[in-house]
């Protein structure tokens, strides 16, 4: 799905239910014209470029979204991908561990070209909430101001996964503004640094502060519906692995 650049409002109002501190108000305004990948990246994507399994839920099938995967593999991944198409990639990753991308793959240099790359990357956590909110409509969730169920989202409503135990096959649940599982599934690794919006540039870059965690977006199949508003932010280390983290990619539009 295709974003053009734009002004909103990122963060939440201070009287938006379930709020939290690090939300913050404030304005931002991106200013290139960016892609933003329509499903989380599934198994069958992931299983195409690396020679690993990782993922550890019962979901069964090729569209199902790869989880379990580390903030160093999931950049891996993108510059794999980049480089099939013949795309600039967009990471510099160096000193790693020998690892494979899936097994537990970390690295001690990690540069980032950042949105003037022409290949494939991780979105900046600008990118990401103006995406989920329809192109910065002021907004709760994804669909609107309406609470997260089972109906609009994979998640957990007392039951884990809706009852699956475990995500769902990508676009199980209506897509919104040409997107699927903005909103649980997975949550989803950001190419930010996970800090305070005070230091976050204000024009749709990734903030590069080095910081111990980095970003995660979208809540997943073990989350609450609050855990799922377009707002709401969490922070993971990039050596961590979860069965409900996955990513998704982005391309900054030539």
């Amino acid at each position: 799905m295709v974003f053009e650049g734009g002004a909103f409002e990122m963060g939440s109002r201070e009287d938006e239910p379930y709020r939290v501190r690090d939300e913050e108000l404030h304005q931002v305004e991106i200013r290139h014209t960016f892609w933003l990948k329509r499903t989380e990246v599934t198994r069958g994507e992931w299983r195409a470029l690396m020679p690993t399994e990782p993922w550890l839920t019962n979901c069964a099938g090729d569209t199902c979204p790869v989880e379990n995967v580390n903030w160093y593999e999931a950049a891996a991944w993108t510059n794999a991908r980049s480089q099939t198409e013949g795309l600039e990639p967009c990471y510099r990753l160096a000193e790693c561990n020998g690892n494979l991308p899936g097994d537990e793959m970390t690295c001690s240099v990690v540069e980032a070209v950042g949105t003037s790359c022409t290949g494939y990357r991780l979105p900046t956590e600008a990118e990401w909430e103006y995406a989920a909110r329809a192109a910065g409509r002021d907004r709760r969730y994804p669909w609107g101001d309406e609470p997260a169920t089972c109906n609009r989202a994979v998640m957990d409503d007392g039951a884990l996964g809706c009852g699956s135990s475990g995500p769902l096959l990508v676009c199980s649940k209506p897509q919104v503004a040409g997107l699927c599982d903005m909103a649980g599934n997975t949550w989803e690794w950001i190419e930010d640094w996970y800090g305070p919006y005070s230091e976050a540039p204000r024009d749709g870059s990734a903030r590069i502060v080095a910081a111990p965690y980095r970003v995660i977006r979208g809540g997943g199949w073990r989350s609450v519906g609050v855990l799922l508003r377009a707002a709401r932010r969490g922070a993971e280390s990039p050596s961590g692995r979860t069965h409900g983290l996955g990513f998704r990619t982005a391309r900054t539009a030539p």
